[in-house]
């Protein structure tokens, strides 16, 4: 088994005007090779999608992404500080085991500021951050065909929105190519050379945008 601990849950703190957080699980255990060094650095990241989905937008380094996300009032941050996995290319939430959880600073954070919405990375199979927060803070999701459902008030002191994304990971797009939203829309991306990862970008561009 190898250990990997969070290398970047200490480099970006709340601010008290953040509205919204992007909260996922923890990135691979190999990191050298990300193309940025920070949450998401891989190539097909979020990063990646956020400036396909808006256009002029450019985040390309570490420095433009973080300019990005003080503008927009944004915040990111992980469900996992730590945990083990039986190797260095383990990627897939459902194989870390002896996970510890971010939830000391998530909670104080969102008590804190003014994070209205959580945008979760991944949704309810097992470890994934969805999951690992519903089920930590004892929250019973609804999902509407939005794939949204609502905190209550007594969590956290206010009414925050749960918003589950489609994972920004390549992997993801097996899954997205039989989920009802896309079937349903499905002639409409049929058009274009790579039909899921546009239908990602899309579902991005009227999520986060503001």
């Amino acid at each position: 088994m190898i250990k990997t601990k969070h290398k970047y849950i200490d480099e970006i703190k709340v601010r008290n005007d953040d509205t919204s957080l992007i909260l996922g699980t923890i990135h691979p255990h190999r990191t050298n090779d990300f193309l940025i060094d920070f949450f998401y650095g891989n190539k097909k990241s979020i990063w990646n999608i956020l400036s396909k989905a808006f256009s002029k937008l450019d985040l390309s380094s570490k420095e433009k992404i973080l300019e990005f996300l003080k503008l927009n009032n944004i915040w990111v941050s992980d469900m996992i500080i730590e945990c083990e996995r039986e190797n260095e290319n383990v990627t897939q939430d459902k194989e870390l085991t002896n996970i510890i959880l971010n939830t000391n600073q998530i909670t104080e954070s969102l008590i804190n500021s003014k994070i209205k919405t959580i945008f979760f990375t991944s949704g309810f199979n097992k470890n994934n951050a969805a999951k690992l927060f519903c089920d930590y803070y004892k929250i019973k999701p609804e999902l509407n065909d939005k794939r949204e459902f609502i905190i209550s008030k007594e969590k956290f002191g206010k009414v925050i929105k749960g918003v589950v994304l489609f994972s920004p990971s390549g992997q993801a797009n097996i899954g997205i190519s039989r989920n009802k939203e896309y079937l349903k829309q499905k002639e409409k991306y049929c058009q274009f050379k790579n039909p899921i990862s546009k239908f990602k970008i899309d579902f991005y561009n009227v999520l986060l945008k503001k």
